[in-house]
Formats: C-alpha cells, sequence, structure tokens
C-alpha cells in the first residue's frame, strides 16, 4: 500500500543509536524547511513590532497634564468610570494591512500616580492632538478641577544601572487568571450599613507621604483602548458554559455555505447509519424528543457560583480597555536600603485588598520584577532596572510583562482621584474653587466705532515748530 509522503518518510527513517546524527539526517532530508518557517515566523513578528515602534515615533506626540481636585469634592468613583467611558471614542478600527505593512498604531494613554519626596500628585500623559478630549472628560465630571501642562519627572533620573547615585526597585502587576474573571472593585467597598465608601487606595496616598526627600515612588496604569467585540463575547461563552449552556453557537447568524456542507454531512450520517442499522442516529432520536433537561442549569448554582456567574456577566457587559499596573521605587543609594522594604511591603499590600482568590488576583511580572536568585543575580537584577524603567518613561503598553484586558469600573478601582475623607497631608489638590460669571451679569454698553479717515500730512515745514 502506498503510503502519504511525509509518513512514508517516517516510516522508511533508518535506525540510529545516536541522537545527533538522526537529527542531521532529519535536517539534510527535510527537516530545514520547518527550521525555515520558524526563523521566517521570527522576523516577521520582529519587522512588524519594529515598524509599529517606527510609526509610534514618527506620528504621535504626547503631552504630561497635572490634574488638581477640589479638596471638598462630592464626586465618586462612579465619576471617574464616566471619564474612563467616554474616553472610549478614541479607538479607531486598524484593518491587517495597516497594522502589519504600515506599521499603524493604537494611540494609549497613561493615568500615573506619583509621589516627590512625599509631595503627592495625578498625572495624565495623553496625545497632544487629543487633549481637548481628554479636558473635556475630566471637567465634565470635575468642574472645580485644575489641569495644566508639566514636565516630565521621569527625565531627571538615570535609565541604566548600576548608577553612582540612584537604585531602584519595580515590577509589574498583571492577573493571574483569564482576562473575563474580574478583580474586586468599587462596590465591595462600601460598607452596607452606613453606605459610606472606603477608598482602598487611601493606604497607597499615606505610604506615599511618608517618603523622604530623595525618595520617589511612582504608579503608572499605561492604557490602549481596543476592539470591544472579541473579549467581551469570550466572556460571556464563559458565562454561558458555567450555567450548562453548550448550544450558545446555534442562535449566531453562520455562514450559509458552511451551514450547507454541515447540513450535506448530517444527512450523509443519518443515510450510512440507518442503513447499517436499521435505525436513526442517537442524536436524531434525542432530537425527535426533545431535551431532557432545561437549557440552562442556573437554578443548580451555588450562591456563589451565581455571583461569579453574574461577575463575569457585569464585567463583559461594560467597556475595557487593555492596560497594566507599573509600580516602580527611586531613591537615593544611602535611603534605598533602609525604606525600600517598608514601601514594597505597604503597596504590596494596597493591591492585594482588590484580589479575589475565586475570581482574579494579581501577580507580579515574570520578565520585571526586580528579583533575582542563584546565578549572575547582580547582572539580572539591573538588567531589570533598565527594562522598568525604559518602559516607564516610554509609557509603553507593550514592553515588560503581558496585558490584561480592565473594565472601566476596574480601572475606575484602581486609579482614582481622592475622596474628601483622605486626609494625606501632602496630596496636591485645587485651591480655589472656580465659576463662572453668572447670566444676569450687567454687561456695558457697546457701540461701534466707525473709523475715520486721517488726512495725510501737506509737504512742507509745519507752522507750530517752537523757535530757539
Amino acid at each position: 500500500m502506498d503510503l502519504p509522503p511525509p509518513l512514508a518518510f517516517f516510516m522508511t527513517l533508518p535506525e540510529f543509536s545516536n541522537p545527533f546524527i538522526a537529527m542531521a539526517y532529519i535536517f539534510v532530508h527535510g527537516g530545514w524547511f520547518f527550521i525555515l518557517l520558524a526563523l521566517l515566523a521570527c522576523l516577521w513578528s520582529l519587522w512588524v513590532f519594529e515598524i509599529g515602534e517606527h510609526y509610534e515615533h514618527t506620528h504621535f506626540n504626547y503631552i504630561l497634564l497635572a490634574i488638581n481636585v477640589p479638596k471638598r469634592t462630592e464626586q465618586t468613583v462612579k465619576s471617574v468610570e464616566n471619564v474612563f467611558s467616554s474616553l472610549m471614542g478614541l479607538h479607531v478600527s486598524i484593518n491587517w494591512y495597516e497594522s502589519h505593512i504600515e506599521g499603524r498604531q493604537q494611540e494609549n494613554f497613561s493615568c500615573e500616580i506619583a509621589s516627590h519626596g512625599g509631595f503627592i500628585q495625578f498625572y495624565m500623559r495623553v496625545p497632544v492632538k487629543t487633549r481637548d478630549v481628554f479636558e473635556a472628560a475630566v471637567f465634565a465630571q470635575y468642574p472645580d478641577a485644575e489641569i495644566h501642562e508639566a514636565e516630565d519627572y521621569t527625565k531627571k533620573y538615570p535609565l541604566y544601572f548600576p548608577n553612582d547615585e540612584w537604585d531602584c526597585w519595580g515590577t509589574e502587576l498583571v492577573m493571574k487568571q483569564d482576562d473575563c474573571w474580574p478583580v474586586k472593585t468599587y462596590p465591595y467597598f462600601e460598607d452596607k450599613l452606613s453606605g459610606t465608601f472606603k477608598d482602598p487606595l487611601a493606604q497607597l496616598y499615606e505610604i506615599m507621604a511618608m517618603l523622604q526627600p530623595g525618595e520617589e515612588l511612582w504608579v503608572q496604569y499605561p492604557i490602549k483602548p481596543v476592539d470591544q467585540g472579541p473579549w467581551q463575547e469570550k466572556c460571556q461563552r464563559l458565562a454561558l458554559k458555567m450555567i450548562g449552556v453548550t448550544d450558545f453557537d446555534k442562535d449566531k447568524e453562520a455562514n450559509p455555505i458552511l451551514n450547507l456542507l454541515n447540513l450535506l454531512g448530517r444527512l450523509g450520517h443519518i443515510i450510512v447509519h440507518s442503513a447499517l442499522h436499521g435505525v436513526h442516529p442517537p442524536s436524531v432520536e434525542a432530537a425527535r424528543k426533545g431535551p431532557d433537561k432545561p437549557r440552562s442549569q442556573m437554578i443548580n448554582l451555588s450562591p456563589r457560583e451565581k455571583e461569579l456567574v453574574t461577575a463575569i456577566e457585569l464585567k463583559s457587559g461594560k467597556l475595557g480597555y487593555k492596560s497594566k499596573i507599573r509600580i516602580l521605587y527611586v531613591a537615593k543609594k544611602e535611603l534605598a536600603p533602609k525604606n525600600r522594604k517598608k514601601v514594597v511591603t505597604g503597596i504590596m499590600g494596597v493591591y492585594r485588598q482588590f484580589n479575589a482568590h475565586d475570581m482574579n488576583t494579581f501577580g507580579l511580572g515574570k520578565h520585571t520584577f526586580v528579583r533575582a536568585y542563584y546565578y549572575f543575580v547582580q547582572y539580572r537584577l539591573n538588567r531589570r532596572k533598565r527594562i522598568l524603567m525604559r518602559a516607564y518613561k516610554a509609557r509603553s503598553n507593550s514592553r515588560g510583562d503581558k496585558n490584561t484586558i480592565f473594565g472601566v469600573d476596574e480601572l475606575a478601582t484602581i486609579w482614582h482621584f481622592p475622596m474628601e475623607d483622605v486626609s494625606a497631608p501632602l496630596l496636591r489638590k485645587s485651591e480655589v474653587k472656580r465659576g463662572e460669571p453668572p447670566a444676569t451679569l450687567p454687561l456695558p454698553e457697546y457701540e461701534p466705532q466707525v473709523s475715520k479717515k486721517v488726512p495725510a500730512p501737506e509737504p512742507g515745514i509745519p507752522d507750530n515748530l517752537p523757535f530757539a
């Protein structure tokens, strides 16, 4: 019997006692083709990355905005969620040719909280051409906020380590589970009895306020708008699967050609099975009798399982961004060994508040967490410091560890302006409450002045010259 060429090749391989000789034989007799394909795939990925970086450097121009909110603000975290929802209009559709040939990229932005020696400031780094969109989104929710252009505070710190003056520690926090599983959002931090909101970021502000001159603590959220369809559909399918629904594809409109081929295949299966066994296939008989159990098994789930399904469906019903959390602590070399441990312990405790162990949790980045053991320890530590500092300075959404999808409510929970009861002493807030002039303010009467043509002076000596 004649075998297909690939199968015939493996069936006729000679026996080798040395594995290296066997690998060389396979490489010479066609194995090089698969290695070439893998190499071409790597080169193509590198090409797409490089043209994307080039497009971003040549077409994008960003500005850093410092934001101060009033001390007495009645706005809640819901207001920041509305800000993120309104900014989804920045998303643009990019096709395959534009992304892989031209290198076109989606413009992103970043939200930041920085402590400069105990002085706390909120920042947003936004594209210059859409600055008005960001300011309008913030002013719509915080009319008394102050927004002004700021100098990039990362420029005066080194990019390469080791450094004679500065040392740093940092990491990126990413979600351990799938994007569909949410973390705790702001409704979890509301007291059900009193209705008051216990701000989970209050501890972060206190840690930042305790820093000394010569210490910096930065928290950055690089945010990129994405297409909502794919990830929302995946979450909806997961929720349906959890309640026992397996036929969720039946309601979707499929390709008519695929439907016809599927119908012909099922018809052929019924004919062959009926001819051989004299009865229809079991699937046809079951379809005639109807389903033995309801389509959804929601009623049989435990209360906690119902809560998990509800949380997934709530997340899939909101807008989402691709983002992560980037943390960097920079300090003088004489201060870093003494204060680093308490800063690291405190800030890790802040983000553990959002963990829900039966839903999703924040984990340390595998490629950015500044820690190394066993071999080349100092070299690997300095390399991770350089990676983290480079990514932070660039506000990059792609460098470092993987991104994940955050819903707008999750983003608002982990980055929002301080509430009224936050008492960090050096937290920057706007001092003056602004307001518009009253509509009934009288205006002076204005009469347009008609310009009269001044005659040109006559030539000659003027008559009113003084005499000596």
